[in-house]
């Protein structure tokens, strides 16, 4: 022990964490991109940079990896938060089955609607999807139903909006 209440390897294994610089993707990709248009020599780089050579060579191996990746169509892209809710939904919803078992099956009519689902079907008893969701009791399920434009029969037999 030493006069600070470290062992000598908690002494070197902090020095290692705090003398370790991180750089960020945008910095890697900038000193990348500096060495490939080759205007100094890579040892001059790594110098002005304070970087080792090999830590710049294995930036360089990886963002050629990864450009190879991407020039296949291999990579995975980032999706945003809507575009991963709206992923989620259309999955949950890939059949009319589903309704019964999701939460707020008016999520799953919507995604249906939005496919192209008909919201103006009989069923076999002669009601409607949104007659037969307020039969039920679901109000959620047959308001959206109402707002995605039911069309309803008159007496005559002819369809109004």
């Amino acid at each position: 022990m030493t006069r600070s209440g470290e062992t000598p390897r908690q002494q070197v294994r902090k020095a290692k964490q705090t003398g370790r610089r991180r750089f960020s993707a945008e910095d890697k990709i900038r000193i990348v991109m500096e060495g490939i248009r080759g205007e100094d020599s890579v040892s001059e780089l790594c110098r002005r940079e304070r970087l080792h050579n090999t830590v710049y060579y294995r930036w360089l191996k990886d963002f050629m990896a990864a450009g190879k990746r991407r020039l296949r169509g291999d990579v995975q892209r980032e999706a945003g938060r809507e575009e991963v809710l709206s992923l989620r939904d259309e999955n949950a919803c890939r059949d009319a089955s589903a309704l019964g078992s999701q939460e707020r099956p008016d999520r799953c009519v919507k995604v249906l609607i939005a496919k192209g689902a008909d919201t103006n079907v009989w069923a076999r008893e002669g009601r409607t999807p949104q007659q037969v969701a307020a039969a039920s009791g679901n109000r959620a399920l047959a308001a959206v139903l109402s707002r995605y434009g039911e069309r309803k029969q008159s007496s005559m037999g002819s369809w109004r909006v």
